[in-house]
């Protein structure tokens, strides 16, 4: 299985309002048949936080016009986000 990886900085989207800049990774699977992709999110405790009492969370990256859809699955102590794209 391979897998390609999306680096980046962007914007945390939480009902509609721009909580603020972070980092992401994401994983993408490019050849199997679970295509969901995962990844991380981190570098502003204050837009995490407001993604967990958010109803809606999406990713805008900086270098893209389109919306992720986020499905937040976990937080660490570290400051980071685990989540899934819907």
């Amino acid at each position: 299985m391979s897998v390609i990886f999306l680096n980046g900085s962007g914007s945390l989207i939480c009902d509609g309002v721009d909580a603020g800049q972070i980092e992401f990774s994401i994983a993408e699977p490019s050849d199997s048949p679970d295509t969901t992709k995962r990844g991380k999110l981190w570098g502003n405790k204050q837009a995490i936080t407001a993604a967990m009492d958010a109803q809606k969370v999406e990713l805008k990256p900086s270098d893209a016009h389109d919306l992720l859809s986020l499905d937040v699955e976990d937080t660490d102590r570290q400051g980071t986000m685990s989540f899934s794209v819907l």
